[in-house]
C-alpha cells in the first residue's frame, strides 16, 4: 500500500502562506486597509485550525465538507470584525471564493503545464507559492485599473479653494460617509490634508496648527479650558474603527467644485484641517462631504 509522509511544520507553512495571500486578496475586493500583522494572525490562525484536523483524532470523524466551511471563520471573525451577520456572510462568501479560485488555478496550472504524469502530491512549494503570488499581484492590478477606470471618476471632483486672493486646487473623492458638520449652523465640512491648504493659511497660523496636530486628544481639551482654542474652531469627528478626535476648522472665502462639466461654487465653505494623508496613493487630498453634491443636484 502507498504511503505518504506528511510533514506538519511545512502544511502548516503552506497553509499559512496560502490563507495570508487569499485574505489580502479579499481586502482588495472589499476596499479594507487592514494591517500585515493581523492578517497574519488570522492566517495563522486558519492554518493552525486546518492542522488541528491531523493532529486531533477526533476531528477526523467530523466530514472534512463541513469542517473545511468551519476553517475561515474564526479567522474572519478576528481579522474583518463583522458587525452585522450581513457583513460576516459577505466577507465569508467572498474568502471562500476567491479560496477557490486560487486552488482551481494552481491545480489547473500544475497539470496543464506537467500534465497528469506527475502527482499533485510532488508539487514544491516554490510552484505553489509562485502562482500563488503571482494570483495577488494580478488581482490587485486589475482591481486598481477597473477603480481607476470605473469607479474613482464618478466619486472624484475638482476642488478649488480661495482665501485672500490666494488659490490652490486640489482632487477630492465624495465620502458618503463624511457627516461633519459645523456646531453652530450645521454646515457640511469638507477634510482637507494640511500639506494642500498650507499656502492659504498665514505664518501664525501654520505654527498653531503644526502645535495642533502634535497634540493627543487630553491636551487639546486642556487648550480649550484654558481658552487657547475655543469650540467653534473645533471640528469634533468620530471614524469608524472607533476613533475620535477633534480637526481644526478654516473657514474658506470661495470654494469651487467641479466634475466635468458640472461646476458649483460655495462662498463661504468651511473645511477641518487633518494632519493624516487621506489616501496611501496620494491621489486624491480630501474628503467631499454629500451635502455639497446634494446641493448641486437640486440647483442642475
Amino acid at each position: 500500500e502507498l504511503m505518504y509522509v506528511i510533514y506538519l511544520d511545512v502544511l502548516y507553512l503552506i497553509n499559512w502562506i496560502m490563507n495570508t495571500f487569499i485574505f489580502y486578496s479579499v481586502t482588495i475586493v472589499l476596499n479594507r486597509h487592514i494591517r500585515w500583522y493581523k492578517m497574519l494572525l488570522s492566517s495563522g490562525l486558519a492554518a493552525l485550525i486546518y492542522c488541528m484536523l491531523i493532529i486531533l483524532p477526533i476531528l477526523q470523524k467530523i466530514p472534512y465538507g463541513i469542517y473545511a466551511l468551519v476553517i475561515p471563520i474564526p479567522s474572519i471573525l478576528m481579522l474583518f470584525r463583522p458587525k452585522t451577520y450581513r457583513q460576516f456572510f459577505k466577507q465569508y462568501a467572498i474568502s471562500m471564493g476567491i479560496a477557490t479560485l486560487f486552488g482551481g488555478i494552481v491545480f489547473s496550472s500544475w497539470y496543464n503545464l506537467f500534465g497528469i504524469q506527475r502527482r499533485v502530491n510532488s508539487m514544491s512549494l516554490v510552484f505553489l507559492v509562485g502562482i500563488a503570488l503571482s494570483l495577488v499581484c494580478l488581482f490587485r492590478i486589475s482591481f486598481c485599473w477597473m477603480k481607476r477606470m470605473f469607479i474613482l471618476p464618478v466619486f472624484s471632483y475638482a476642488i478649488y479653494l480661495k482665501r485672500e486672493n490666494k488659490r490652490v486646487e486640489l482632487r477630492a473623492l465624495l465620502d458618503t460617509g463624511n457627516m461633519l458638520y459645523t456646531r453652530e449652523s450645521h454646515k457640511p465640512v469638507l477634510v482637507v490634508e494640511y500639506d494642500e491648504v498650507k499656502p492659504l493659511l498665514h505664518k501664525d497660523e501654520q505654527k498653531k496648527y503644526e502645535v495642533f496636530s502634535k497634540s493627543n486628544l487630553d491636551e487639546i481639551e486642556a487648550c480649550v479650558i484654558r481658552g487657547d482654542y475655543k469650540m467653534s474652531e473645533l471640528i469634533p469627528f468620530n471614524s469608524v474603527g472607533c476613533q475620535n478626535g477633534f480637526l481644526l476648522r478654516m473657514d474658506i472665502e470661495e470654494m469651487e467644485v467641479k466634475q466635468q462639466m458640472k461646476k458649483r461654487q460655495w462662498t463661504p465653505c468651511t473645511i477641518g484641517i487633518t494632519s493624516q494623508r487621506l489616501f496611501g496613493d496620494g491621489q486624491f487630498h480630501a474628503l467631499l462631504h454629500p451635502d455639497f453634491i446634494l446641493e448641486e443636484e437640486k440647483v442642475c
